[in-house]
């Protein structure tokens, strides 16, 4: 039985792409530090990991590719993000 995966994939490796797939991810709920193995990515109250093996398999790809494109700027398109999902927290 094969299960849809929530990773989107990007659609090219533009910016561009890499800016939405991280909007993307926030979305979903699956945002994460880049800088982080996916593997390493727990659920805070119970411990769980928060991505499956091929998730993670899937993650470390698309990321690698994205660090070797475009360095030090997916840190800083991925914080671009983080710091969007924080203030919308702080408004509501």
């Amino acid at each position: 039985m094969q299960t849809q995966s929530r990773i989107p994939t990007p659609l090219s490796n533009s910016y561009s792409s890499m800016d939405k797939w991280f909007a993307n991810m926030q979305a979903s709920g699956l945002f994460f530090n880049p800088e982080d193995r996916p593997v390493d990515i727990v659920e805070i109250n119970s411990g769980e990991p928060i991505f499956s093996t091929e998730e993670c398999v899937m993650l470390d790809q698309i990321i690698d590719i994205m660090f070797e494109i475009h360095g030090d700027k997916v840190c800083e398109v991925a914080f671009k993000h983080t710091h969007k999902q924080l203030m919308q927290m702080i408004v509501h």
